[in-house]
């Protein structure tokens, strides 16, 4: 029995110092890519012209995201990086011809994560901003005609909110799933929503 006792104690003894010593081993620098399934919804109305028309849309693309961060505590990271949001297209089509306006959007992220650990599997929400280059890429066919622009481009600050869940693989290599709203876009180029979901690896160094 005393035995025994001693034997506890002793685990007593030690746990403050392994449970200390985790949040530490799961700090520090870490950097990552991923590629994934990107989707806008487009209003009906957009690239409208006389006389009955029908519509057809394009309104998913391949992401690809590359990150790196910082971890500094076990419950919090800020990350920062790169998204091309792919490009996405619209065709409205009638008797005096079509009109076809494509979307596309790039530009650089900033985030702080707040994360929840489960031994090898974790749960983040995250929310920042990204400064997104745009363009509206329009061309017509037969008597379609518009005024204005047919290529806008602009440079705007949107938002990026999002959550995900991340699983160890090794000690230095996690597989990552992210789900990510950004918004982009301007008022010359229109702006928009575009909901990623991507699936990605990362590496703590």
């Amino acid at each position: 029995m005393l035995m025994a006792s001693r034997r506890f104690l002793l685990l007593l003894a030690l746990l403050p110092g392994a449970v200390g010593a985790q949040p530490t081993a799961q700090t520090g620098w870490y950097a990552g890519g991923s590629i994934g399934y990107g989707r806008v919804y487009f209003n009906d109305t957009s690239l409208r012209f006389a006389g009955p028309t029908n519509v057809s849309k394009d309104e998913n693309d391949a992401v690809y995201r590359l990150f790196a961060g910082y971890r500094a505590h076990r419950n919090f990271a800020l990350e920062a990086g790169w998204v091309d949001l792919g490009e996405y297209r619209l065709t409205r089509s009638g008797a005096a011809g079509s009109a076809t306006g494509v979307f596309s959007s790039r530009g650089w992220f900033v985030n702080a994560l707040a994360i929840w650990p489960f031994e090898r599997f974790s749960l983040f929400a995250k929310a920042g901003g990204v400064r997104s280059s745009s363009e509206q890429r329009i061309s017509t066919t037969g008597a379609v005609t518009f005024v204005g622009d047919p290529n806008p481009k602009g440079t705007a600050f949107g938002y990026d909110l999002g959550a995900g869940a991340s699983y160890a693989l090794t000690e230095r290599w996690s597989a990552r799933l992210d789900y990510d709203v950004y918004k982009v876009g301007t008022a010359s180029t229109n702006d928009f929503h575009v909901y990623v979901l991507s699936l990605g690896l990362g590496y703590r160094f």
